[in-house]
């Protein structure tokens, strides 16, 4: 959903609407579940280096 922002008259604020936030949330669910299942089968050290690994890959291609 598109509304004026409240400071800016150039900028438009963008918010989900109920159906992108269910989805957000069906997104944050399976993220939660993805993540409880790597703890029980990585050790704090190999979850450390797998998110060492995640945050480069990020870095990789969001810039």
């Amino acid at each position: 959903m598109r509304s004026p922002h409240p400071n800016d008259s150039r900028a438009i604020m963008i918010s989900l609407n109920e159906k992108g936030k269910e989805a957000n949330a069906a997104h944050e669910e399976v993220h939660l579940q993805f993540y409880n299942q790597l703890r029980t089968l990585l050790n704090v050290q190999e979850i450390e280096i797998f998110e060492k690994c995640i945050d480069k890959l990020n870095s990789f291609f969001w810039t």
